[in-house]
């Protein structure tokens, strides 16, 4: 008759441990960059991805909140999302997308990731995101970030690299929650 003394061990095992489980938000995953010709359909599918600890792959509970792109002009342009898990729980976050005058292909600068996410407080350095470039090396490369891990928000970090009189750049969105 092992089975009940069984159910006691198990019992003081799980009261003598305690399990801690932290709940986050939903997060945005940017899995290519919001690059775009002039004129080209601004689609996100295929580039943008919600995953949440609760529900998973939530990519189709996407919701565009705003947006200023015009695909006929160049320039940067911005666009909200936002994404709600089952529980309510809310992630939204401003993406920088760029309409080019011509598809040059990919940027001379590869980035690791396209969307970060830092903790309030916690340290962030640029450089450590660069994996690769084309044209130069890492250390050809100009960072322009106004990322503030004091204050909760979002930041855009410019990563340019110059080689035979053509810049060419990419882009990161920083969100410091």
């Amino acid at each position: 008759r092992l089975a009940p003394l069984r159910v006691g061990i198990e019992i003081k095992i799980a009261a003598a441990h305690s399990v801690h489980f932290v709940h986050t938000r939903p997060r945005f995953m940017l899995i290519t960059p919001l690059v775009y010709s002039l004129g080209e359909t601004v689609s996100i599918t295929g580039r943008l991805q919600a995953q949440d600890a609760v529900d998973g792959d939530i990519t189709s509970s996407i919701r565009v909140l705003s947006s200023d792109i015009i695909s006929s002009t160049e320039g940067v342009y911005n666009l909200t999302l936002q994404v709600i898990n089952s529980l309510g729980d809310t992630a939204q976050v401003t993406l920088p997308v760029t309409i080019r005058a011509e598809a040059d292909g990919d940027s001379a600068v590869k980035l690791r990731r396209y969307l970060v996410y830092v903790g309030l407080g916690d340290n962030f350095e640029p450089r450590n995101y660069i994996e690769s470039v084309s044209a130069g090396s890492v250390s050809d490369v100009r960072i322009d970030s106004n990322v503030d891990t004091q204050s909760a928000g979002c930041y855009l970090v410019t990563y340019t690299v110059t080689s035979g009189g053509r810049s060419s750049s990419a882009l990161m969105t920083v969100v410091v929650e």
